[in-house]
């Protein structure tokens, strides 16, 4: 509802994506996570724990904030993630959806802490990438999103004096740029993706996560002088998506 009110600028969505945020803080629960799941119409509280709700209901209370500035959103989402990277919530886990909630904060708010607790998730998505032995592109493509999340919140400002970030970009864009590759393994001639580990299913998420790793890298790295020197070469094999994407991302045909 929010990304659509932000294409068409429709007030009826905008209040829509506020009744959900609204709905969202009232699930906050002392220990700084959320109900994961309720049952209607009796709003039964079952004890289902979803490893990307946390993670989602950050990443929407941080855009709803920034795009209606009212801190009912944020004071709880900011509280909350600060009790989470405490206790390294996500961090084992390698949470792809937790590194979205943290850079979505970081954008509006940004702390020291939370920028850790990022850095730790991204950590261990580099020391440990087990997600690539699945034989199946979507783990590939969330976690290669999830490395771009980490990379813009790098990139948007520096560390504080004293702080280093670890781990760096230059370690995690080689990371990312070999899933890229990695994922054309999956790629259909029409464009879109297949599940894999022997299943040739294409669901949305199965496109729409590709798509969005592919177009966060293109608009990381698409204003690099000394690649876009390169942009005449054909497109070829495999890196012709990624090289697609830059030059959308630049507005070229």
């Amino acid at each position: 509802a929010l990304e659509l009110h932000r294409a068409g600028h429709d007030p009826r969505l905008l209040e829509l994506a506020c009744g959900f945020g609204r709905y969202l803080v009232r699930q906050r629960r002392p220990d700084g996570d959320f109900i994961h799941r309720r049952i209607f119409p009796t709003g039964e509280a079952p004890d289902h724990v979803s490893p990307y709700a946390t993670g989602q209901v950050l990443l929407a209370l941080g855009e709803l904030y920034a795009e209606t500035g009212d801190s009912a959103f944020l004071a709880p989402a900011l509280e909350s993630e600060s009790i989470l990277a405490a206790e390294d919530y996500g961090v084992r886990d390698q949470s792809h959806w937790m590194l979205y909630g943290i850079e979505a904060l970081e954008k509006v708010a940004p702390r020291a802490a939370h920028r850790a607790h990022a850095c730790r998730i991204a950590g261990s998505i580099i020391v440990y990438p087990l997600y690539r032995t699945h034989g199946k592109s979507n783990p590939i493509a969330c976690y290669s999103e999830a490395l771009g999340a980490y990379l813009r919140l790098l990139r948007r400002r520096p560390a504080e004096p004293g702080a280093a970030d670890s781990p760096s970009e230059a370690l995690v864009r080689p990371a990312l740029e070999e899933n890229l590759q990695m994922l054309m393994d999956y790629r259909n001639s029409d464009g879109a993706f297949m599940e894999g580990g022997g299943v040739p299913e294409v669901q949305i998420d199965h496109i729409q996560h590709p798509l969005a790793a592919f177009l966060g890298h293109a608009l990381l790295y698409s204003g690099n002088p000394d690649e876009l020197a390169q942009d005449s070469r054909p497109l070829t094999g495999r890196e012709a998506p990624g090289r697609m994407m830059a030059n959308a991302a630049r507005g070229d045909s």
